[in-house]
């Protein structure tokens, strides 16, 4: 059986990756509307598991895409903001660039002793004592099972 903190691993380095190629073809200057629709998937996904794992940065990762100011990646893919003077794909380049890295932030908490895992063990323990108590009432055990 697969922990939820190996979930949550899986989940990140998959994120990472996926945020890593998105970084990638905007590096390269590879077709911008693929960016856009990829990234919209990405960020859902990365804003929930920031709001699991890293709650404190999740304001300054959702400030990145939707900000009150122009500069947001929201703004600039979707053509809100227009000017002359700016590369769009420049600036969500280095938006985006800074949400990966809070992400990349999230993955590293794991490896390190700041890590508060009290949640993810209670949530392993309570999915254990529930396949327990499963296990035994498939047995007849009903009793046994709560």
């Amino acid at each position: 059986m697969t922990s939820n903190l190996e979930k949550y691993k899986n989940d990140i380095d998959r994120l990472i990756d996926k945020g890593q190629k998105l970084l990638d073809a905007l590096e390269s200057g590879k077709d911008f509307a693929d960016f856009r629709n990829q990234y919209e998937e990405w960020y859902s996904e990365a804003l929930a598991l920031i709001k699991i794992v890293l709650p404190d940065r999740v304001d300054d990762f959702k400030r990145y895409y939707d900000s009150k100011d122009a500069d947001s990646i929201r703004n600039r893919i979707s053509g809100t903001r227009r000017d002359p003077f700016y590369e769009i794909e420049y600036d969500v380049k280095l938006l985006f660039a800074n949400q990966l890295g809070i992400l990349k932030g999230a993955r590293r908490r794991f490896e390190s002793s700041l890590f508060d895992i009290k949640q993810v063990l209670q949530a392993d323990l309570f999915d254990s004592e529930l396949d327990a108590a499963r296990e035994l009432n498939e047995k007849g055990f009903a009793r046994g099972a709560g």
